[in-house]
């Protein structure tokens, strides 16, 4: 950065950093300003000694951090975005609710009838027989009079 600033005129630098802090990349920012043809082979000898994708890495932490601080709203979702993403989330949440209409989720009413009839079942399993039940209560009591 300081490299291409130190190309462009100080009116052309302000305009620089004003179109990259309101989001711009460089190719538009360098579009929108009028640049000598000196300039713009000046630009182009030092951009391409940047390798592509490490412009970033190539800033000192003091410049990362600046440009990260002008730029904190890109990385800030908007109360619209905010909004569309809860809206997203909740209509996901209600298509796969049990009662939802067309839903693949929503049991049909013999399923349902098919469960409470497994549930009784295997109620069945763990609740003693009345044998059982006569069988405790008659031990118990021989138990009491002993």
């Amino acid at each position: 950065m300081p490299q291409i600033e130190s190309i462009l005129f100080p009116e052309q630098r302000e305009k620089f950093e004003q179109a990259v802090q309101n989001g711009s990349s460089l190719r538009k920012a360098f579009k929108t300003m009028a640049l000598t043809t000196e300039q713009k082979t000046e630009l182009a000898a030092t951009l391409k000694t940047v390798p592509k994708g490490n412009l970033f890495a190539a800033l000192t932490p003091e410049q990362k951090k600046e440009v990260f601080l002008n730029k904190k709203d890109m990385f800030m979702p908007t109360p619209d975005e905010i909004a569309a993403r809860i809206k997203a989330g909740m209509e996901s949440k209600a298509s796969f609710a049990p009662d939802a209409t067309g839903s693949d989720m929503s049991p049909t009413p013999d399923e349902i009838a098919e469960k409470i009839k497994l549930g009784f079942e295997k109620k069945k399993e763990f609740m003693p027989s009345l044998e059982d039940i006569k069988e405790k209560i008659s031990a118990q009591m021989e138990a009491m009079v002993e």
